[in-house]
């Protein structure tokens, strides 16, 4: 297993693998998004890539994070995740963020995502920190 954080120059080289994850990832928000605003950003430095690999490289999930700068802190946001095995690799995944949230100055790491995360989660230290109330216009 190897976690990769993708340099905006490098995106297109995995973008064909990563974009089916990140589809279903999208297919299950409320139309935020869409794939080429997310690979924009990507491109452009907004957002991170990140990309879990299997035995022989194989793109098994990924995820885009930003980094927010609040009037008092900074904090590492990922935002999408997608892909298969999450078991096998999120306790990696959440050790390579911190790292890149710390070179950067971040005091919290937070995750968009459904309620279902949350098991997920918890056993690295997460907690729920907000909810979100919505409403259609």
């Amino acid at each position: 297993m190897e976690i990769l954080q993708v340099q905006p120059h490098d995106v297109d080289r995995f973008w064909n693998d990563c974009a089916p994850l990140l589809q279903k990832a999208l297919d299950k928000g409320r139309g935020e998004s869409s794939l080429m605003g997310l690979r924009q950003n990507l491109l452009n430095g907004q957002t991170q890539l990140w990309i879990v690999f299997e035995e022989e490289q194989k793109v098994i999930a990924c995820g885009i994070s930003t980094i927010i700068q609040y009037e008092l802190k900074r904090v590492f946001r990922g935002l999408y995740l997608g892909g298969e095995k999450v078991e096998k690799w999120m306790k990696e995944m959440d050790s390579e963020c911190e790292k890149y949230a710390l070179l950067w100055g971040c005091k919290d790491i937070e995750w968009f995502g459904r309620k279902g995360w949350m098991k997920k989660t918890a056993p690295l230290g997460y907690s729920e920190g907000y909810t979100i109330m919505r409403r259609e216009l």
